[in-house]
């Protein structure tokens, strides 16, 4: 109950504002309870209902209205709810009632093998701070020794985001559908993307990505296997990559195999900044923008795919139309998309 006396709240000053404030509250309260219990009968993950829980009241509420929910204790009051302070330990700014559900949609692609199923249930036994960039990141080590790096939706850079053309936090979530996509795809693209969940660390939400093997290119594409520049262009293509630089992936020198990390600046809209996608560029240069045919195969794959072998709920409705257009321009030329050509 507000015990402020007008400290924080002016309004509550008096006996009659504290009361019509903490009846606001209570009205909070079962606004975000009942959109819960009706997340909760709908199917929504636990992952999923975990965010709404401690979203804002006009979240829930939102999210309500879009699904159709018809409750009393959603109609909308004199006085809108303040919001509350959740119970996680999270910035809730990045909370929409649209990414309540590509949430959803990609916590129930996850746990597909040991080590994603790991990744996602492992007991942490500690986070340090590993921020280099723009966006926080944490490396996290789980209670058998292995290692992830931890990018939390709180964590997000928003005026870096917006540059990309990205107004929400939606790093985590590309992260997170730029792995399910190259678990479908298979060989060599499952090799080279290390696996990302979602998951709460330290009552924060957010993706967490395997450690990737190798180290940042000593003279960028040029240190790398040959198949595997190609197969990363593709792939850089395909996802609308806006941020592939010499940073963006490791290689391992013992075979000069690539590993391709941070995917969150991707599956761009036609349009959105790109500012480098290093094997793109350099498929080009060589003359090897021709597609060969395990990567028709994949593009054939896709098309028949209504979900777009998965993703396409994650990445949501803007976004899956772009990667259609991408897919249907490379079938129609027989080549590779131009750099930056979203």
């Amino acid at each position: 109950m507000c015990r402020t006396g007008g400290r924080r709240c002016p309004s509550c000053s008096s006996r009659t504002g504290r009361d019509k404030h903490n009846e606001r509250r209570r009205r909070a309260r079962s606004t975000r309870s009942a959109a819960v219990a009706y997340a909760a009968e709908l199917g929504a993950h636990q992952l999923a209902l975990k965010v709404l829980a401690g979203a804002p009241p006009d979240v829930a509420r939102s999210w309500a209205d879009q699904v159709g929910m018809d409750r009393p204790d959603l109609r909308e009051t004199d006085s809108p709810p303040r919001p509350l302070v959740p119970l996680l330990q999270d910035s809730w700014g990045w909370v929409s009632p649209e990414i309540l559900d590509q949430v959803s949609a990609a916590a129930r692609n996850l746990g597909r093998d040991p080590i994603e199923r790991k990744l996602i249930d492992g007991k942490i036994d500690w986070a340090e701070d590993h921020s280099h960039g723009v966006n926080e990141v944490q490396r996290v080590e789980y209670a058998d020794g292995e290692v992830g790096y931890f990018k939390p939706f709180s964590g997000v850079q928003t005026s870096t985001a917006r540059g990309y053309g990205q107004s929400q936090a939606l790093q985590p979530l590309h992260e997170t559908a730029a792995w399910q996509l190259a678990r479908e795809m298979g060989d060599p693209w499952s090799r080279m993307v290390p696996r990302c969940v979602l998951r709460p660390v330290e009552d924060r939400i957010g993706s967490v990505i395997a450690e990737a093997r190798g180290e940042p290119p000593y003279s960028g594409v040029h240190d790398a296997d040959y198949d595997d520049v190609m197969a990363g262009a593709f792939y850089d293509s395909l996802i609308g990559q806006q941020d592939r630089h010499s940073g963006n992936y490791f290689v391992h020198y013992d075979d000069e195999t690539v590993q391709l990390l941070d995917h969150g600046f991707s599956f761009a809209l036609p349009g959105d900044r790109v500012n480098m996608s290093e094997f793109v560029k350099r498929r080009w240069d060589i003359g090897a923008s021709a597609l060969n045919g395990s990567e028709h195969r994949i593009l054939s794959r896709l098309v028949v795919s209504p979900d777009l072998l998965g993703i396409a709920d994650v990445i949501g409705a803007s976004r899956a139309a772009a990667m259609r257009d991408r897919i249907a321009r490379m079938r129609s030329t027989n080549q590779l998309l131009p750099y930056g050509s979203f």
